[in-house]
């Protein structure tokens, strides 16, 4: 049973527009208001995936990889993880329509600029919720037997790699450690 790869895609998908025509470096005013416009978008009854989607493949560069350590209350007790970004899409593919009641705030703790402040090493806390439907997979256990929905909690402490490139800002990578705290399943809404 494997639901660790919902907290993954929050974590990658910070989305923002193009930066106005007058940055010419990176500031933390862009990165908060990247930071907002996630907490805008998770923080949704049915978060719309595919606007996620689209938009974490604009702001990610290509060969970006999430690292992610996971303790968890359920199944393995420390789970190590390491995806590209096309892995995260693809799970955020799967987690379409399956996700609902979520919420996200992020908290910058710092930031270390580059001498030419074009990129940034950031360094912030993540909590999010949410609520998943089960996998079928996961409906076979004895434990959730009759059961529907989980509820889950996170609470991730990341330090993500930016760049400015071509106006726009770029995750370059992600390493997070996260705890994992799944809620009581219910067989309803």
């Amino acid at each position: 049973m494997r639901f660790t790869k919902v907290v993954l895609f929050t974590v990658i998908s910070m989305t923002l527009g193009p930066m106005p025509l007058y940055a010419q470096t990176l500031t933390g005013l862009e990165i908060e208001e990247l930071f907002s416009k996630a907490e805008e978008l998770y923080t949704q009854a049915q978060p719309d995936m595919d606007a996620i989607i689209e938009l974490t493949i604009y702001h990610t560069v290509e060969e970006a990889i999430v690292k992610q350590e996971i303790k968890s209350n359920k199944g393995l007790r420390i789970i190590t993880e390491e995806l590209t970004r096309d892995e995260i899409v693809a799970d955020m593919k799967d987690k379409t329509g399956k996700m609902f009641d979520s919420s996200l705030r992020r908290t910058i703790t710092n930031i270390d600029y580059s001498d030419d402040k074009m990129s940034a090493l950031v360094e912030y806390t993540a909590l999010f919720m949410a609520t998943v439907n089960l996998s079928e997979e996961a409906k076979a256990l004895p434990e959730y037997t009759g059961m529907e929905i989980l509820p889950f909690k996170s609470l991730s402490v990341c330090s993500e790699r930016f760049k400015l490139i071509d106006q726009v800002l770029k995750s370059l990578g992600t390493e997070c450690k996260t705890e994992l705290l799944y809620g009581k399943a219910r067989a309803i809404r």
